[in-house]
């Protein structure tokens, strides 16, 4: 395994460069602007910071699908744009608020089949999703994808998790200073939503005889194919309980 050392540009002391990442990313930044740009800091320190061949930052959009914000290759976004990448281990670390570690995506038993075909087009074996969390609250993903199998070190979860938490604390600053909605109104309407569009796949789940996950996904394609949004699928689901909703 390529030691963190070895990487070009990667700094020789560690522990000082972590720190002066964290410093970065805990500052508050203001507008539409500060967001982007705090998607774009995360990235720079994750690629000084951490043996990847390829670092995506992924946030959600007003529909809470991720979008990616920004990648460290051309590969990774390509990655990233495949149509079934909605329904593998980035949006599950977003949805569940849990770092999802997959040791091989190109293995025939994956539990992720559908990102095996993407990920031998892209070269990638291993990765990483860290969600960007403060308090219970999840703003995106920070991913990171390596060539080989068991190629993150613990220390490099480590430095990966502390990376996302920093960035989180600097987009709750940037949030809570934002005019005309607060942090707390958007962090309702967001729990709001979500336990909606939880309800609806819930309900979908029991129509289809399907597990609760699988009615998600396929909510979020179904909402993909047709144009429409998830939460626009969960009000359906939940006022009529019948599927698939007319176009």
């Amino acid at each position: 395994m390529t030691s963190p050392a070895d990487l070009p540009g990667y700094p020789g002391d560690r522990p000082a460069a972590l720190r002066e990442a964290l410093a970065a990313l805990t500052t508050t930044r203001a507008g539409v602007a500060g967001r982007v740009a705090q998607a774009a800091l995360l990235l720079e320190h994750s690629v000084r910071l951490i043996p990847a061949a390829a670092i995506g930052v992924e946030l959600p959009d007003d529909q809470r699908l991720l979008q990616t914000a920004g990648a460290s290759t051309e590969a990774a976004w390509i990655f990233a744009s495949d149509a079934d990448h909605a329904h593998g281990p980035s949006s599950h670390a977003f949805i569940s608020g849990r770092t999802v570690t997959v040791a091989d995506l190109t293995a025939g038993d994956s539990a992720w089949p559908l990102q095996r075909a993407p990920a031998l087009v892209a070269g990638y074996a291993m990765l990483l999703a860290v969600p960007i969390r403060h308090n219970g609250v999840v703003f995106g993903v920070v991913v990171f994808y390596h060539t080989g199998q068991n190629g993150f070190s613990v220390d490099d979860h480590a430095t990966a998790q502390a990376l996302a938490d920093a960035a989180a604390l600097g987009l709750t600053h940037l949030g809570s200073g934002e005019a005309g909605t607060t942090l707390a109104d958007r962090i309702e309407q967001a729990f709001t939503r979500g336990v909606r569009i939880e309800q609806a796949s819930g309900v979908l789940a029991e129509l289809r005889n399907i597990t609760p996950n699988q009615a998600l996904a396929l909510l979020r394609r179904h909402a993909h194919d047709h144009h429409r949004t998830v939460a626009e699928l969960a009000r359906h689901l939940l006022e009529t309980r019948d599927w698939p909703p007319p176009d």
